[in-house]
């Protein structure tokens, strides 16, 4: 239970925070639709995990789901991939879920943080010759320290609590291999 714990707090907290922030970076830019794009982008964070657990879970389902069949069409695979019953692929299709559902939240906590840095720092080091990779490495990265030590923080402690996702679709199974403390806790409570 604590290894898997760890696996879901630290991989969740990590790719959500990665993909978040290289959206936010995506979208500080200005460019035609990029409010739509934003809206669009918003939409699995405001999306409750319950109604996000039971689609996510019709997804993988192992004979009716979307993605084993385009897998399948595809010619990935021979057969659909069974990925909640599955003690290999259980977690980690568990924390594709939980990424999806929170990566929304450090990219509004980032591209809030990239507005905040200052326009003429960026236009001094291009006037003294610096690259877009040095600016950005420089000048953006040190300004974002807080806004990250935030958003890291959120997202572990959403993270280490986090119930629905994992409770709803497979209920710690198949033979425990996606039993995190939140799920071990409530079933030995109720």
């Amino acid at each position: 239970i604590t290894q898997n714990t760890v696996i879901w707090t630290v991989f969740s907290t990590l790719f959500a925070f990665v993909l978040g922030f290289a959206a936010a970076v995506a979208l500080d830019r200005a460019f035609v639709g990029r409010g739509v794009l934003r809206g669009i982008l918003l939409i699995p964070y405001v999306i409750s995990a319950v109604a996000a657990s039971y689609v996510w879970r019709w997804l993988y389902h192992s004979d009716f789901g979307v993605i084993g069949a385009l897998s399948v069409q595809l010619g990935f695979t021979d057969s659909p991939i069974n990925f909640l019953d599955d003690v290999d692929r259980v977690l980690p299709s568990l924390i594709v879920v939980n990424v999806w559902k929170e990566f929304s939240f450090a990219m509004i906590m980032m591209l809030a943080g990239l507005q905040t840095v200052p326009d003429d720092l960026h236009r001094a080091a291009q006037v003294d010759g610096a690259s877009a990779w040095q600016r950005f490495w420089h000048i953006t990265v040190p300004h974002l320290k807080g806004v990250t030590v935030v958003t890291v923080l959120l997202l572990l402690v959403t993270n280490l609590n986090s119930f629905t996702i994992p409770w709803i679709m497979t209920g710690g199974g198949p033979a425990g291999a996606s039993e995190i403390w939140i799920t071990a806790i409530y079933q030995m409570a109720f």
